[in-house]
Order: structure tokens, then C-alpha cells, then sequence
């Protein structure tokens, strides 16, 4: 959601490329926050548990 939610469990500030890469378990959470590439206003467990929400699909497998 863009914009005001009436009462958010938490903001996150960040850019559309380190949100997939947190999507994608490409970097941590934590790790993403100490950065500074990533900033938490309210409950980082929601966010946790929101980036837990994306299913990655299952590795290639090529013909061999």
C-alpha cells in the first residue's frame, strides 16, 4: 500500500531493489537495517513475518 494506512504495524523505507533482494533471501533483513539500506518505524517482527509472505519458486532443473 502506498501512502497513509490508518494504523500500520510498521513503515518501511528502502528502495524497490533491496526490497526484492529481501523478498528474495538475497540479504538480510537485519543486516539490510544495520546498512542503513533499510529503515523500520514500528514492529520489525511484522516486517519479518511479511517478508516470510513471498514463496520463491523452485531452482531450474536443466536437462542433463
Amino acid at each position: 500500500m502506498r501512502g497513509d494506512a490508518p494504523a500500520p504495524d510498521a513503515i518501511v523505507e528502502t528502495d524497490h531493489g533491496t526490497l526484492l533482494a529481501l523478498a528474495h533471501r538475497r540479504i538480510d533483513l537485519a543486516d539490510a537495517v544495520r546498512s542503513g539500506e533499510v529503515a523500520i518505524v514500528g514492529d520489525a517482527k511484522a516486517v519479518e513475518h511479511f517478508l516470510g509472505l513471498f514463496t520463491l519458486p523452485e531452482p531450474f532443473a536443466s536437462a542433463a
